[in-house]
Parts: C-alpha cells; sequence; structure tokens
C-alpha cells in the first residue's frame, strides 16, 4: 500500500505523481505514475514503430512509481491504462506567431 509520505517523496522528486485506478466488481488496483520524461518519449517513439502496445510498454515500465504490480502484468488492467498515458505527458501549451 502507498502512503501519503510516499506520494510526497514522489512529489518532491518528479514534480507530479499520477494515481491510476482499476476496479472489477469490489476489487481495486492502483498504480502510480511520474511524467513522462525527454529521454522516455523518445523510447516511446522508437519502440512504437514496432508497434503501439511496446511503446506504451515503454512507458509503463519507465514511468511506474509503484502500486499493484498486476496493473503491469495483467492484460486486461494494462490495457485500461493505456487509455490513461497520455496524461502522464506533462508540457506547457504557449503560442508562436510570425514575425
Amino acid at each position: 500500500m502507498v502512503t501519503q509520505e510516499q506520494i510526497d517523496r514522489w512529489k518532491a522528486i518528479h514534480g507530479k505523481v499520477f494515481k491510476y485506478t482499476a476496479t472489477e466488481g469490489e476489487k481495486k488496483w492502483e498504480g502510480y505514475f511520474k511524467p513522462i520524461t525527454p529521454e522516455v518519449l523518445d523510447a516511446y517513439e522508437n519502440a512504437s514503430r514496432r508497434s503501439k502496445l511496446s511503446g506504451d510498454t515503454v512507458v509503463i515500465e519507465n514511468c511506474w512509481l509503484g502500486g499493484d504490480e498486476e496493473v503491469k502484468k495483467r492484460n486486461d488492467l494494462s490495457l485500461g491504462l493505456r487509455d490513461w498515458l497520455g496524461l502522464l505527458l506533462v508540457k506547457v501549451e504557449g503560442e508562436m506567431s510570425e514575425l
């Protein structure tokens, strides 16, 4: 079980922490993730050339902080997680204009 103390430590290191929760009936699983870094994004792009699932696996493995390992290992849980991976890409939007 991940404690608030652990989450606070992760936030101090990574700035942001994301929690993924999956439920099935009475059962609940949680996974905690840090934002995608430029290095992980590059690895994702390279792996995605082989397959989208390979790219997603790179993100899951490299951004994982802790939680229920089943989130990563069970196909049905990891497939549900893949829909949310885009939220790990933290960026500040700006504007570009011609001068």
